[in-house]
């Protein structure tokens, strides 16, 4: 047997995840990135108004949920996430930071997480983008997920041209996910749980790839109000349970 035999059987399989770059996304996502050996941060794709990508919702102290959002200059509806620029002509960072504040003082590790996010906010961000990756980046980093985080620029331009121009027998996003799978070498690829209407396991399975599903397990951690509201932004976790406590509910989950 050759050296490059014995190579290939030692490589340990490659688990890919794809994930657009979210504002401060909810626990699902870091779960994603800790299961997955590397993670592709996708911007080339169309901007949905209304989406993760420039909000997500924390929870008032009297009870009820409320969205933070970053203003977005004014753009075409067609935009890319990596084309949608922040709209610094108001003081957006404040207001946000105000509203953790008024909401979160009270929370049990405050203390611990409220500089962390004041730090992120400090910065200039001219892409929602970019301020996306940067936070995500950060908040894996305090949780000690080590999962290799890569941004998309323009490393699939050429996927992306023949999504264009119409070479492929499946659907469109259904051939970009394969594509980038086939040019990171991944053996297996773990998407969200609500992918489980768009990808068939079968083509992946054609195309060489085993595909994942992440299925959130019922999650639930004291909120400083009766009962739970769900799925809202790592940060109403962090403030809430600590940095540790999270690390645990990072584990909540099954690949299906």
């Amino acid at each position: 047997m050759n050296s490059e035999s014995n190579i290939s059987e030692l490589r340990r399989p490659f688990t890919l995840g794809i994930m657009q770059p979210y504002f401060f996304p909810y626990i699902g996502y870091f779960q994603l990135i800790a299961a997955v050996d590397r993670l592709v941060f996708y911007d080339n794709c169309q901007y949905i108004k209304g989406g993760w990508v420039n909000r997500n919702r924390l929870l008032q102290f009297k009870g009820e949920d409320f969205y933070i959002t970053v203003p977005l200059k004014r753009h075409s509806y067609k935009i890319f996430i990596n084309e949608a620029l922040v709209y610094n002509g108001v003081d957006w960072r404040k207001k946000i930071l105000l509203s953790i504040k008024q909401n979160y003082i009270r929370a049990p590790y405050f203390m611990e997480i409220f500089p962390l996010l004041e730090n992120l906010f400090s910065f200039s961000y001219d892409s929602i983008s970019h301020l996306n990756i940067i936070s995500i980046t950060e908040i894996c980093r305090l949780l000690d997920i080590r999962t290799e985080l890569i941004p998309s620029l323009d490393r699939y331009r050429s996927v992306e041209e023949s999504v264009k121009r119409g070479q492929y027998a499946c659907k469109p996003m259904v051939k970009r996910v394969i594509s980038i799978c086939q040019m990171e070498g991944a053996d297996n690829y773990i998407n969200a749980i609500g992918g489980q209407e768009l990808y068939q396991k079968e083509t992946f399975t054609q195309n060489g790839i085993n595909l994942g599903f992440l299925k959130t397990n019922e999650i639930s951690y004291k909120q400083m109000n009766r009962g739970f509201c769900p799925n809202l932004s790592i940060i109403d976790v962090l403030m809430n349970v600590g940095v540790e406590a999270t690390k645990t509910l990072l584990k909540e989950y099954q690949v299906v």
